[in-house]
């Protein structure tokens, strides 16, 4: 999202809607710039559908986090695991 352009409204800056969405997922990838958590801020103290969003988005990512912990624990994986080290020191 690289050169997200900036709407400058009553002296203050802001981005829009889709720039604030396009700053939420950025911010849970690579972080934010001092200027993006600004607009970011300032937009989302005034946008009540952008918060939805920024939270939505957020159980979401647990969501997602949770199931990648579940599956890295799983038997199934415990199993295949076992299999391939087997495999590999008969090959040995």
């Amino acid at each position: 999202m690289p050169g997200i352009k900036l709407v400058w409204r009553t002296r203050k800056m802001m981005a829009s809607c889709k720039q604030a969405t396009e700053l939420i997922e950025k911010r849970e990838i690579a972080g934010l710039g001092i200027y993006e958590k600004v607009s970011l801020t300032y937009h989302l103290a005034i946008c009540k559908a952008c918060r939805a969003y920024q939270s939505q988005s957020r159980m979401i990512d647990d969501w997602i986090k949770s199931q990648q912990m579940e599956n890295k624990n799983s038997e199934e994986d415990k199993n295949l695991v076992r299999r391939i080290t087997d495999e590999i020191r008969k090959q040995q």
